[in-house]
């Protein structure tokens, strides 16, 4: 089962309904349609809704809709009580009704996680029981030599490593982690309010493993699966993030 922590999906603007005073309005001149327009007399011009910055919440970073589509990004804060185990099938339902219950957004849950498109997500293991999670971390510095990986080392905190490619936002990405060090970082304000919403206890002696993916080619190869839907993705057996380094 997959877990995630932070989540890009998309449906379709027909399967949803907003109140556009929530929204800020932009108009856009589309390129693409430019010439049909002076031989076909297409409109080249689109409109896009994004949620105002004073609307969005704990896991809930945006919301953008056009004429076609709807893309939303949520992250597992959303549900406070499910953060440790995160978005996955079992908890997904969860979140489609927190979103729901915003008032900022409407859908039918059920047809809405039945045709989500997933665009990026962050699949997160926690690893418990760890008395001394930094042991676990700066050994595998070593890993620094392999030059297929660009390596950050934070002493004692974190490691990440990024696929040594020409564009690194296309690449995998692999982070671990020490989870209460994270939450409990006085540099991120944004925790302090949050951290009164969860029990942080449950997160101490926790290293957190999580990969980023936001290209499609590469969450098909590493969910093996053939398309992006959102049940595709939390349905898939694959693991993820112990496999990373061998694909």
């Amino acid at each position: 089962m997959q877990n995630i922590d932070s989540l890009k999906f998309e449906i379709s603007r027909d399967l949803i309904s907003f109140n556009l005073e929530n929204y800020n309005k932009s108009v856009f001149f589309n390129l693409e349609n430019y010439e049909k327009s002076i031989n076909e007399m297409y409109d080249c011009e689109y409109t896009k809704y994004g949620l105002r910055d004073s609307l969005k919440q704990t896991g809930l970073n945006g919301i953008f809709i056009n004429d076609r589509k709807c893309v939303i990004q949520i992250s597992s804060k959303l549900v406070p009580e499910d953060y440790y185990n995160m978005i996955n099938k079992n908890t997904v339902e969860k979140y489609f009704n927190k979103l729901n219950a915003t008032g900022l957004i409407k859908f039918n849950v059920n047809t809405a996680i039945e045709n989500s498109y997933v665009l990026s997500c962050d699949i997160t293991n926690n690893i418990p029981n760890i008395e001394n999670v930094a042991t676990y971390i700066n050994p595998l510095l070593i890993f620094k030599t392999n030059n297929k990986f660009i390596c950050k080392h934070y002493n004692n905190e974190s490691i990440s490593f990024t696929r040594n490619v020409k564009n690194l936002a296309s690449g995998e990405h692999l982070k671990l982690y020490d989870k209460i060090k994270e939450l409990e970082n006085p540099k991120k304000k944004e925790n302090k309010d949050f951290l009164k919403t969860i029990d942080v206890e449950n997160f101490r002696n926790v290293l957190r493993v999580e990969s980023r993916f936001n290209n499609a080619k590469l969450m098909r190869k590493h969910f093996n699966v053939a398309g992006l839907s959102l049940s595709n993705i939390l349905n898939s057996k694959e693991k993820i993030n112990y496999n990373i380094f061998n694909i």
